[in-house]
């Protein structure tokens, strides 16, 4: 009697698109433990559509085939190990391990089911041998059945649990009793639903998709699940088959807390998603405006103080004086009057500058005292000869 096994790993259905692309390696059929001499074939299944080349390794040594599937006729210790794959296309798997045993007496189960799968247990004894009395431990109970094979029955929950049989197989003129203990470990059907929200960040008049985004075990890709979404706790549509909740033209009133939720088609496994705040935002074109505004209120008063000061600069140097041509202007007037020559509106001296074709020229209101430094706003009057 031959005997198989099967592994696989648990990768992303519907939002990773990098774990969608794993493969997942099985070993036909579904036992994870196989006696030696018994023959298994290992396969690697992909999701990705298009053509392959596959690349097989054991233990992370690459193996000479290139097949999606090959075959060990005679398995013998030497075969047991972690198997991977990938392709052209994909990332490497995640390992399989296969165990070829010798003995009398294995528990076969598989390596990984899905939460909510049936679960078949198998008492196998080494081909060839005559056996009788099998039972299975089965909630700290030992019971006695018929076949080699039995059906424990739906798993609810995740973890792993663990297995016991016990056999008699004749060897040596007589029967011998022989036992054996595995573990199961039980993968959820499917992960937590997590709302996805596109455009990430959604204005007003845009079209916003949410998504109810989870991760499916591998052995059941083609469950189907049904999808319902929720606004501030109040129920948006019926449960159905799309994953999706559209709005065509978001507004202020499309602001809110939403939340998913997925199940299978028997109500058996039920899922919600964490809570998502979706805030529509103003249009990009009201905060550009907004921003412009904004900056025009800097902007403007800088130019009109630049444009101001490049009109009417402020001097700062040491420039000759030239007085007009009124008497009460002149030098000597100067010298004996400095702060009446000061005050008067009579009085106009011109600053020579450099490169200058003409004076600017100030009047002055304040005496200011001399050799010192002395600012000048000036206009752009020429000073006649």
């Amino acid at each position: 009697m031959s005997a198989f096994l099967l592994m696989t790993t648990v990768y992303s259905i519907t939002g990773n698109s990098e774990a969608a692309d794993t493969p997942v390696v099985s070993f036909s059929p579904n036992w994870k433990k196989i006696f030696v001499y018994e023959s298994v074939t290992i396969t690697c299944n992909v999701q990705a559509p298009g053509a392959h080349w596959f690349y097989w390794y054991k233990d992370n040594r690459k193996l000479h085939t290139n097949n999606q599937s090959f075959t060990i006729e005679f398995a013998d210790e030497m075969n047991a190990g972690n198997y991977q794959c990938k392709t052209n296309q994909t990332q490497r798997s995640r390992p399989a391990k296969m165990s070829v045993l010798g003995g009398w007496v294995i528990l076969q189960a598989p390596l990984l089911i899905c939460e909510g799968d049936v679960l078949f247990l198998k008492c196998h004894s080494f081909p060839g041998r005559n056996a009788r009395n099998t039972t299975f431990s089965l909630d700290g109970k030992w019971l006695s059945f018929l076949e080699d094979k039995i059906q424990v029955g739906k798993l609810n929950g995740t973890g792993t649990e663990t297995y016991k049989c016990r056999k008699e197989v004749y060897y040596n003129s007589r029967y011998h009793s022989h036992t054996d203990t595995t573990t199961v470990n039980v993968t959820e059907l499917f992960s937590e639903p997590e709302i996805k929200v596109d455009p990430i960040l959604p204005t007003v008049g845009t079209a916003v998709t949410l998504t109810c985004d989870l991760d499916l075990c591998p052995l059941r890709v083609d469950t189907e699940l049904h999808f319902v979404f929720y606004k501030d706790g109040q129920k948006l549509r019926e449960f159905g088959l799309s994953n999706k909740y559209q709005i065509n033209t978001a507004g202020p009133a499309d602001s809110g807390n939403y939340t998913c939720e997925a199940k299978t088609r028997d109500n058996h496994i039920k899922k919600t998603s964490k809570m998502v705040h979706l805030q529509i935002e103003k249009s990009l074109i009201f905060l550009a405006s907004v921003l412009v505004a904004a900056l025009l209120t800097i902007l403007i008063p800088t130019v009109i103080i630049f444009n101001y000061r490049r009109h009417f600069p402020q001097l700062r140097g040491n420039f000759p004086l030239h007085f007009s041509d009124n008497p009460s202007c002149s030098s000597s007037a100067w010298k004996a009057n400095l702060s009446s020559l000061m005050s008067s509106s009579c009085c106009m001296f011109g600053l020579r500058l450099p490169n200058s074709k003409g004076y600017r020229s100030w009047y002055p209101r304040h005496p200011f005292p001399l050799n010192q430094e002395v600012f000048v706003p000036t206009q752009r009057r020429r000073h006649k000869q």
